[in-house]
């Protein structure tokens, strides 16, 4: 099985195991009290850094990865790339929509790439 394949089978399962990794911390809640009302666990970090170190002991099943402090989501996503066991599924809910943000995304390995006011949209008709 190739390993998108993998990744999309556990997406289509529940519950999936998201880590949360998002520094405004108002914003962070509300996304972990959202998240299991439609059965999914919950972690939550509120650094680069932190959401790394908790990953590589424990790989979510989506890691939700907003602009970070100490260690940036693109960054992030490349360390995920290089020392994780496992694929990671990555979303990256952004406001930063230009095509030099997507070729940077690219370039960090994300899957998929949205901007957050779709994001929000799109992720709540599909049940995330």
């Amino acid at each position: 099985m190739p390993p998108d394949a993998g990744a999309r089978h556990r997406l289509n399962t529940l519950p999936l195991r998201v880590l949360v990794a998002e520094d405004h911390a108002p914003l962070r809640e509300q996304i972990v009290a959202l998240l299991p009302r439609r059965g999914h666990r919950t972690d939550e970090a509120s650094s680069g850094r932190l959401a790394l170190q908790f990953a590589l002991v424990q790989p979510p099943d989506v890691l939700l990865d907003i602009g970070l402090p100490e260690l940036d989501g693109l960054d992030l996503c490349r360390r995920l790339r290089q020392q994780c066991k496992r694929h990671v599924p990555v979303l990256m809910p952004t406001t930063r929509a230009t095509l030099a943000e997507r070729a940077r995304h690219a370039a960090g390995q994300a899957r998929r790439f949205c901007s957050a006011a779709a994001a929000c949209g799109r992720q709540r008709r599909r049940s995330l």
